[in-house]
């Protein structure tokens, strides 16, 4: 423990108090064979797990038929009593995770990091959120050999209600932003979300044009790219368990294209009605794909599209993507797949 310690995250500083915590093999040994022997003889799973075999069972699935509930819960106690023997061959001997809290006067944890590194593998996980005041920063980031996602940002807080400017970050550069008013963290953590969230494309983004670049499809990936860097979605949120709504809010160039509100009341409910079969159409492989692919009416489609005040860039995009078949489509896929991953890594 260390008194006096400062956390800073956006320009916003704070003097914790730091606790520190080493967890190393014999610590996560221990800890997993409590959670597997608490799990073995749970009420709750073992329940879980019947009901589970029971539905199954009224199932028309092939293998399903005659499963029995009572032998896959006794597989399921073998598997935690055989995990249990090996937990402490989960972590090697030198395996150390060390935790870092960041505690304020008043007992509020401010800032929280983890840490692992063997010289070979590393990662960290990050939380801080100090405050002065109303005010606060806020950054939170998940690190992995030397690649860094983050979330990073500050605002005022005002008896639990959050306003703010956040940014999404990869490897210190803005990727996405986000303005947040109204956002009340109190009602979040009763599992309701409250607030209004407006989120734009940062200039950052232009940098994953890469990703397509050598398909045929990396031209329009640059036309939609650059369409999306001048678009902004907002999110209106409002709910209190026994009403929620929801707008979505769209607009370019500051200019508002429209917005769709969705709103749901907590009622009596009803019995849900399934598709008929002639209207749902199951896509489990390339082979549905191409089936669906084919009954698409084009023509009909793009002359929806002509009418409507989609721009054209979006129109032309469409409809070069309409030209291509199936297999086609699926190949395209597979190259940007493996641009990204070479991009990545």
């Amino acid at each position: 423990m260390k008194k006096g310690k400062s956390l800073r995250a956006e320009g916003i500083t704070q003097t914790c108090t730091e606790l520190e915590v080493t967890i190393d093999a014999d610590t996560v040994e221990e800890v997993l064979k409590a959670v597997l022997e608490e799990m073995e003889e749970d009420k709750d799973i073992k329940n879980i797990i019947v009901k589970l075999c029971d539905e199954l069972a009224k199932q028309d699935l092939d293998g399903f038929d005659d499963i029995d509930a009572e032998d896959v819960y006794e597989e399921f106690q073998d598997a935690c009593k055989a995990a249990r023997k090996n937990a402490k061959y989960v972590a090697d001997s030198d395996f150390e995770l060390v935790m870092t809290l960041y505690v304020d006067n008043k007992g509020n944890v401010r800032g929280r990091t983890i840490e692992y590194d063997d010289g070979y593998d590393s990662f960290k996980v990050e939380i801080s959120n100090p405050h002065k005041g109303s005010s606060f920063g806020y950054k939170a980031a998940v690190s992995v050999e030397g690649q860094e996602i983050a979330v990073e940002g500050s605002g005022k807080d005002s008896s639990g209600t959050v306003d703010g400017e956040f940014a999404v970050k990869y490897n210190g550069t803005g990727m996405v932003d986000i303005v947040v008013k109204k956002f009340d963290t109190d009602s979040l953590k009763k599992g309701y979300l409250n607030g209004e969230f407006t989120v734009k494309a940062s200039s950052g983004i232009n940098r994953a044009l890469g990703m397509a670049s050598g398909t045929s499809l990396a031209g329009e990936a640059a036309s939609v790219m650059s369409i999306l860097t001048d678009m902004e979605i907002t999110l209106d949120v409002s709910m209190n368990g026994s009403s929620n709504k929801l707008v979505l809010g769209l607009a370019a160039d500051d200019e508002k294209w429209g917005s769709i509100s969705l709103s749901a009341d907590r009622k009596a409910g009803k019995k849900a009605s399934v598709p008929s079969a002639k209207n749902t159409i199951f896509v489990e492989d390339e082979d549905d794909f191409e089936d669906y692919w084919d009954t698409i009416e084009w023509d009909s489609f793009l002359k929806k599209l002509d009418k409507s005040d989609l721009p054209s860039d979006i129109v032309d995009i469409v409809e070069e993507i309409a030209e291509l078949d199936a297999d086609e489509i699926m190949d395209e896929m597979d190259d940007i797949l493996w641009d990204l991953m070479y991009n990545m890594y």
